[in-house]
């Protein structure tokens, strides 16, 4: 018995070994465990799932897929540019509800299609999407911590929304206004009017590092207006992402906060027509202004499963003959 267990240790890192180039894809089922490796393993295990259950991927570029069931789907990490260390998908839709998304990069575009109760976090994701704007279909509480969005496309239809230490480079739509969010230490880096038109989501905004942005260069003023019912405390306004459009480069900004609820905010004045906030673009940068931070803090980029980052397995035999066995492993949050 004790050689059978043995083997049966020494053989399992041998397999694991065996497997480390694939992609592997774990369905876990209440007490049950199914590895499925090869390139349609995340669609293997999702037609083998069901709703509660919880998938788990290895690095890799993963087949893309509607998930219409409510799963868990966990990757290995999301913000590396190194495809050995991130579960990757081209795009993905949503229509379930309950589905929570983590630790996953995405090369493209992540859908939401009407799925309520959606929880994504620790994802890097360069387009966000809702579909069925024709049907109006909404979707309701749509959480999203600590993730990277490069372009969020997903405000129109969305109730309830929370957003919460994530970098959101900008918005290209927005909510109604009956349909207020909350966004909570976020980093945007442009905060924007373009066109005439502004593209700031109704939200209660809180700690956020807001980056200036308009195409009101020739104004005596530099102004972004804001609209009620969004709500402004304690946040930040910095100089924005800017291109050298204008040779005038020393207005000063004014915020007309209209009949928004505001308080606490301060506002970093100075000349537009700089990049300076350049390297907030695509990140987790805060800003300190005395002993206050604005944007992301205490956020964290590996998923919440732990990742093994070494194991040792040590056996022994005592005196009599038994055989003992040790295992054991480091995780990383």
């Amino acid at each position: 018995m004790f050689k059978k267990l043995l083997l049966a240790l020494i053989c399992l890192p041998v397999a694991l070994a065996g497997f480390s180039a694939q992609l592997t894809a774990t369905l876990q089922s209440g007490d049950k465990v199914t590895p499925f490796y090869g390139a349609s393993s995340f669609v293997d295990a999702y037609n083998a799932a069901i709703d509660g259950d919880v998938i788990t991927l290895s690095p890799g570029l993963f087949t893309s897929a509607e998930i219409q069931k409510s799963i868990t789907v966990i990757g290995t990490y999301a913000f590396s540019t190194d495809d050995s260390k991130t579960s990757r998908f081209s795009s993905l839709t949503v229509s379930a509800d309950n589905v929570t998304l983590e630790g996953l990069r995405f090369a493209m575009i992540l859908t939401i299609k009407g799925a309520d109760q959606l929880t994504i976090s620790r994802c890097y994701i360069p387009g966000l999407e809702e579909a069925e704007k024709t049907d109006h279909k909404y979707h309701d509480n749509t959480i999203i911590t600590d993730c990277i969005i490069r372009r969020n496309n997903a405000m129109a239809l969305s109730k309830n929304a929370v957003m919460r230490n994530c970098c959101i480079n900008y918005f290209d739509n927005k909510n109604e206004s009956a349909n207020l969010a909350l966004i909570e230490n976020c980093n945007i880096p442009k905060f924007e009017v373009y066109s005439g038109v502004a593209y700031q989501p109704y939200a209660i905004y809180r700690k956020c590092l807001l980056g200036l942005f308009s195409n009101q260069f020739s104004s005596a003023n530099p102004k972004l207006t804001v609209s009620a019912p969004s709500e402004f405390h304690g946040n930040c306004f910095y100089k924005g992402y800017w291109y050298d459009y204008s040779a005038n480069y020393t207005k000063d900004w004014v915020i007309d906060y209209g009949s928004c609820a505001h308080d606490s905010n301060v506002f970093n004045k100075g000349s537009y027509g700089n990049k300076e906030s350049e390297p907030y673009i695509d990140s987790f940068a805060k800003y300190t202004v005395g002993n206050i931070s604005y944007g992301p803090i205490d956020h964290k980029e590996y998923p919440a499963i732990p990742s093994i980052i070494s194991s040792e397995i040590d056996t022994k035999t005592d005196a009599e003959g038994n055989l003992h066995v040790k295992i054991s492993a480091t995780a990383r949050d």
